[in-house]
């Protein structure tokens, strides 16, 4: 859920995560996503104790590498607290509470499990969620991972969502960036950047690869409405993690 932003599976011999690194605010493509309020540790413990007294008394703190969409807190040593950082990522929580235990008995790695549904509160505006953790690394820092068991198990987990059954699944949207649906919700986008590149790119080259790609039609089939889980953010409950044995923790 996300590392989107948000990582997600485990692999069950030594932890190993997948993820990316997150844009930074105001980067090429980012617009405006609207007022966020301070999303703090001392947020966190009172949306905690307000809604989940038993376990007001666990520690907080925040998540390294947290992500984009969403803004990850660590409870307690087995848990993760997981607040959507705008307005346009809240509607992932409905999906992640609903969808994620009904696919994990269908894949071959862990996957964030929710422990609890949060409600708008203490001046956060949001639904938001508590997962259990899942321990691991980033692939990106971890040492000694040996790639080829690595890649066959990635590529086990994503076959084994691509062939589950979505059916009623949230179709593309705004909140997920459209993923599934047709690329030409992003054409004018795509022309206006090719335009401010100018000389920078071949922009006939790319405007030739975008013709293309637009025409092109979306996958049909049961699970184009199922948005793929490996994507997007480091989030504490590893939503989108892929890891190699620890404990299933919460992250997302």
């Amino acid at each position: 859920m996300g590392q989107d932003g948000d990582d997600v599976g485990s692999l069950r011999r030594g932890p190993v995560r997948l993820s990316y690194r997150a844009p930074l605010p105001g980067g090429p493509g980012l617009t405006p996503l609207g007022p966020s309020p301070p999303i703090d540790t001392a947020l966190v413990r009172a949306l905690v104790e307000g809604q989940f007294p038993q376990w007001a008394a666990l520690p907080i703190r925040p998540v390294e590498r947290s992500g984009w969409d969403n803004r990850s807190f660590r409870l307690g040593e087995d848990m993760l607290v997981r607040l959507p950082s705008a307005r346009r990522y809240a509607g992932q929580v409905e999906k992640e509470q609903r969808w994620l235990p009904l696919l994990a008995p269908k894949l071959p790695l862990a996957v964030p499990e929710p422990l609890g549904l949060g409600e708008p509160a203490a001046g956060y505006p949001w639904p938001w969620s508590v997962y259990r953790w899942l321990d691991g690394t980033e692939a990106d820092v971890a040492v000694g991972v040996e790639l080829t068991p690595f890649a066959v198990a990635l590529a086990g987990f994503l076959r084994a969502l691509q062939n589950s059954d979505a059916t009623g699944g949230p179709p593309p949207g705004r909140e997920n960036f459209h993923r599934g649906g047709s690329l030409a919700v992003y054409d004018g986008e795509v022309w206006a950047a090719l335009a401010a590149l100018g000389g920078r790119v071949d922009g006939a080259a790319a405007a030739e690869v975008w013709r293309r790609a637009a025409a092109s039609r979306p996958g049909l089939g049961r699970n184009r409405t199922c948005r793929p889980i490996l994507s997007g953010s480091r989030s504490g409950c590893r939503s989108r993690a892929l890891q190699r044995g620890g404990s299933q923790g919460g992250r997302a």
